[in-house]
């Protein structure tokens, strides 16, 4: 609901002055009394003045109110104010002096007409502003590399389980976690007191594994390696021995679990199954008979477990 105000100073010794207002305000907000006697008090009486005001409401929480105050003179020159405030009162006072302003400006006018403003369309809501989000600086590459000393079991591949010790170099970014390795295998020999061999096997492990992480200083997950070497051999109970080396290569998968119970050391165990890919066959010849020192079989397994060291 609107009210409208026409207000209309008659000068007592000069009819033809005149004060003309058109006021549009919502209800609730201050009446057209404040208006007037501010009029009265602190304009001229040889003023004519032609104005309208409109006050705002607005459509949304946390904007602001506005006022739009049109003048216009005698001849026909006209000038919109645009004001806004925090509430319907002070917002109101804010156009009460804009029109005071304006009318005490206003020449002298012998003629005494007065052409009611016309009060513009309303203007749509400013759209509210959107809380600009703070940017941080760019996101750099981070890769964790460690030093792991690695200690391992191994079935499958000697004649006897063995033992490899090892150096490693892993990398760690996010859930992916990537390891090199080289390990020297511990001699191993068969059983057979008369004729048998002895082995040793320098080989290169590379692993990745995808982890989780179900607690803050755990990580599990599963892993996925290939690793490859030379196997050398050397007949025992033999007069003359010739020593032969030969490749071999397995696939493993399996899972790891790590501990990271500071930022410089993390031990790490991991359980794997796999197949001898390449199974190289050793055999013993004599001159009066050949013996089968090794055959490898397909089934490989492997028990690891190492402790990974920050590189600064």
């Amino acid at each position: 609901m609107t009210f409208q105000l026409l207000l209309l100073l008659l000068g007592q010794s000069a009819p033809s002055e005149r004060l003309h207002v058109e006021w549009v305000a919502p209800t609730g907000c201050p009446d057209e009394s404040q208006l007037a006697s501010t009029l009265a008090s602190e304009v001229p009486k040889n003023r004519t003045f032609s104005a309208s005001v409109r006050i705002d409401e607005p459509r949304e929480s946390g904007r602001p109110w506005r006022a739009v105050v049109t003048t216009r003179l005698a001849d026909g020159q006209e000038r919109t104010r645009v004001v806004d405030g925090p509430d319907c009162v002070r917002v109101t006072e804010a156009a009460v002096l804009v029109l005071t302003l304006a009318a005490t400006n206003v020449a002298e006018d012998e003629k005494g007409t007065s052409t009611p403003a016309v009060l513009p369309p309303a203007e749509p809501p400013l759209p509210p502003l959107e809380k600009a989000e703070p940017k941080g600086p760019p996101s750099q590459f981070t890769l964790g590399l460690r030093v792991q000393p690695v200690v391992s079991a191994n079935v499958g591949v000697l004649p006897l389980p063995g033992i490899a010790a090892g150096i490693g170099l892993t990398a760690l970014r996010g859930p992916v976690r990537l390891e090199l390795t080289v390990n020297d295998w511990l001699e191993n020999q068969t059983t057979e007191s008369r004729r048998g061999a002895r082995f040793n096997l320098v080989s290169a492990k590379v692993a990745g594994c995808w982890t989780f992480l179900p607690r803050p200083t755990l990580r599990v997950g599963p892993c996925l390696a290939v690793e490859a070497g030379a196997l050398r051999g050397v007949a025992t109970g033999v007069t003359e021995p010739s020593p032969t080396s030969t490749f071999w290569l397995a696939t493993f998968a399996g899972a790891a679990i790590g501990f990271e119970p500071s930022p410089y050391l993390h031990p790490w165990l991991s359980l794997e199954l796999g197949l001898n890919v390449v199974r190289p066959t050793f055999v013993i010849h004599t001159p009066t008979d050949d013996v089968v020192a090794h055959r490898m079989g397909l089934p490989v397994g492997r028990f690891s477990a190492g402790l990974e060291i920050l590189i600064p």
